[in-house]
Parts: C-alpha cells; structure tokens; sequence
C-alpha cells in the first residue's frame, strides 16, 4: 500500500520510492504476488516516462509480472499488466483479453479498472466508455487524487472543460501539489479562454 501511495503521487521521488516499498514487501514475503505486481508497475512507468527504454523497462516489468502469476493466477493486478504489455506492443486483442481477464476476476480494483481505461479504452477512442469506467473506479476510490485528475484528463480529452476543471479540482483539494492535476487543469481552462491564475 505504501508503494503504491508513492508510485500514485507520480513524481520521480515517489516513483523511485514505491520501488523501495516493493522490494522490502518482496524481501519479507518472496511469495506476495501483489508485490511483485508493483514492481512491474515500477518498471513500466519508467518505460512509458522515458527514464529508461521502453523495451528494456517493459522486458523487467514482464519478467515481475510473470513471476505474480507464477505466484497467484487469480491476481487481477497482475492480468492488468499483461494488458499494458501487450497493449505496449499494439496488441490490442491480446490486451482487451487481459484487461477482460483481469477484471472478470476483480471488478474491486480501482488499479485495474485505471490500467485498462489509460492503456485500453482511451487509446480506442472510446471515451464515453472510458468516463463511465471512470466513474466506477472513483467509486471504489474516492479519495484518490490521481483518478480525479484522470477523470478530469479524460473528459478533457473528450472535450468536456467543465467536467474536466470540477475534477482536477477535486483531486486538488485532496492534494494540493499534485502537479499532474494541475497540469491538466490548466489546459482545461486554456481551451476555454480562462486564466488559471486565482490557482497559483
């Protein structure tokens, strides 16, 4: 839980972090497949962040991955990431399997439901079905500013400012830092000819 409220928090520091936080997990416990599954998370975001290439972070994050199924094939997290990875091969069949799978076996998982609107649904153009998801995954995590921002990214993309700005909003009373939402608020109010200075 601990790597995950880092890895959420998006910046370099949490991000490296939360990989602290799995190996410790992974040391205590070499079986708890869920830590395993953060450390593949760890390796993809630093794939899809530049940090390193794409196609060793993702080769590191695949090996993990494997090795959470190895240790639990019920793991929905971990179907999830073989829905990253594939989608990160434009796999896009093979991804909406995993995806699917991973759902089918927990329908709970804020985690699951983020990974396959962010590398599934929005990528299709499917941004209706991606709101809606959206939604449902702030439902099982209301307190998270990274699915408040996100939702509020989605509409944005689906050129819905208003719900965009009430979002990122909200993800930044929960965290007034949170640059990603900051970000992406301030883009919102852009489309729509609005200084954001009143947020600085």
């Amino acid at each position: 839980m601990k790597g995950r409220y880092h890895h959420h928090k998006w910046t370099p520091e949490g991000v490296a972090k939360s990989k602290d936080y799995y190996e410790q997990a992974i040391a205590a416990d070499p079986t708890y497949a869920s830590a395993w599954y953060g450390l593949a998370y760890f390796y993809f975001t630093l794939g899809i962040s530049g940090s390193i290439p794409p196609k060793a972070a993702n080769a590191h994050a695949l090996q993990a991955a494997q090795k959470a199924l190895e240790l639990d094939d019920t793991l929905a997290e971990a179907h999830s990431m073989m829905g990253l990875l594939r989608a990160a091969e434009y796999d896009w069949t093979g991804a909406e399997r995993a995806f699917r799978r991973a759902l089918d076996l927990n329908a709970e998982s804020s985690e699951v439901w983020m990974n396959y609107i962010n590398h599934y649904l929005v990528p299709m153009r499917r941004l209706d079905e991606a709101i809606a998801a959206g939604r449902s995954a702030l439902e099982l995590d209301p307190l998270s500013p990274y699915l408040h921002e996100r939702l509020g990214y989605w509409n944005y993309i689906a050129r819905r400012w208003d719900r965009a700005i009430e979002e990122c909003r909200t993800a930044l009373e929960l965290d007034p830092h949170f640059y990603l939402a900051h970000a992406t608020l301030d883009l919102a109010y852009f489309r729509q000819a609005r200084p954001a200075r009143h947020l600085r």
